[in-house]
């Protein structure tokens, strides 16, 4: 049985304009005889009911190829590890733009990684570096890896200043720590971890923002008879982050983001009388959390709605549409406010495009990024379902 719509005046009618007219001595006509005697009507209301068939997937973007990794810890309801993988180092090193020499003394390691954000309020914040053993499967879960995040691991710890937001950190590590590297196939793999009695995150770049952790090897090389200087570079050929798994999401709840990400697609419906011929002038999505939105404590996420150009389920594809036509909602961990999009110009290119599919895909902007999840009330979750509110003009009446 097809849903009923609801109707919530919010702010009643409010009138736009009283069109009236003014006597003209010099006009063929007089007034009021040829003026319309409408009145412009401003509609603000809010409309349940008219999204439907709404469902979310996973498995979207994994946190191994995100432009972004997070390290929480500290005590958080949820942890999450670092993980780098650098491409292995060779017998040689480069002399110079075009000459390699073979290595005869390796000094130590310097790892610089690139912040992206932090924890605002917290102070002292540290990342402790582990060594992991580069034969373990990287993709493994937060338990398997467990082990290599222990005290006897630790190889190194890089503090973030207090007034740090974007920056670059680095630490130097002696050769020494890492015992299989010679015998090896002279592979380095980190872990990055944040410990401490107050919960705290760090933001990383990854090597898919192409500006993402660098290990340099000092070393001394051979030329010719002499040794030399020089410093040996290798960028993470992998990295990611793993993190403890979210409590299970409550009966008819909507996910959004979250790691592998999650995607919702929403069908809207809106009344032809509204469509077909009113002048919509704002339309706001409206999304109710079901809890407290789930990740880093202080963390934020920005929420975007988009249009597709075909609707057959999980891989739908996304209609290309101009940035200037999506506007995203900032959104903040432990927050239970409503989350307002507007989708005020994907409604007009709607009503520009009769025959387009009217279905909506909510998603992060950057997507497996952070351990954060926004979980909303679905159309069968009574009293948290989405809504939208619609300001339009209907069409003028012109009297008689």
């Amino acid at each position: 049985m097809q849903r009923g719509i609801r109707f919530a005046l919010l702010g009643g009618l409010a009138a736009g304009a009283v069109l009236s007219c003014e006597q003209s001595i010099t006009a063929p006509g007089a007034c009021p005889e040829f003026c319309p005697i409408g009145e412009i009507q401003l509609i603000d209301t809010v409309l349940v009911g008219v999204l439907e068939r709404d469902t979310s997937f996973s498995g979207y973007v994994e946190p191994g190829v995100a432009t972004a990794m997070q390290v929480l810890g500290g005590g958080a309801a949820v942890e999450s590890h670092g993980l780098i993988w650098f491409a292995p180092f060779a017998d040689s090193a480069a002399i110079d733009s075009v000459t390699l020499g073979l290595v005869v003394r390796q000094d130590s390691f310097q790892l610089s990684l690139v912040i992206l954000g932090r924890s605002p309020d917290v102070t002292g914040l540290e990342i402790t570096v582990h060594r992991i053993s580069p034969s373990v499967d990287r993709e493994g879960d937060f338990a398997t890896l467990a082990p290599f995040f222990e005290d006897s691991t630790i190889v190194a710890v890089v503090a973030i200043p207090d007034d740090v937001s974007e920056d670059t950190v680095t630490t130097i590590i002696r050769i020494d720590a890492f015992p299989e590297f010679e015998a090896g196939d002279r592979q380095i793999a980190l872990g990055l971890s944040i410990r401490g009695g107050t919960p705290a995150f760090a933001s990383l770049n990854t090597r898919e923002s192409a500006l993402g952790a660098l290990l340099t090897r000092f070393v001394l090389v051979e030329a010719g008879g002499d040794s030399l200087e020089r410093r040996d570079l290798r960028s993470p050929e992998f990295d990611g982050f793993v993190d403890t798994d979210l409590p299970s999401p409550l009966a008819g709840s909507l996910l959004i983001g979250g790691t592998p990400s999650s995607r919702t697609f929403v069908r809207v419906a809106l009344p032809s009388f509204i469509m077909d011929s009113s002048n919509i002038v704002r339309a706001h999505l409206l999304l109710v959390p079901v809890e407290p939105v789930l990740g880093a404590p202080s963390d934020t996420f920005e929420v975007v709605a988009e249009a597709l150009g075909a609707d057959f389920g999980a891989k739908s594809p996304i209609l290309s549409l101009p940035d200037s036509l999506l506007v995203a909602a900032e959104v903040g961990v432990g927050t239970t406010d409503t989350v307002v999009i507007d989708i005020s110009r994907i409604v007009a290119f709607w009503q520009a495009t009769p025959d387009q599919v009217r279905t909506l895909v909510l998603r992060f902007v950057d997507e497996a990024v952070s351990v954060a999840e926004l979980r909303v009330g679905s159309t069968r979750f009574l009293g948290s379902e989405p809504m939208l509110r619609v300001t339009y003009v209907p069409p003028f009446g012109f009297g008689r």
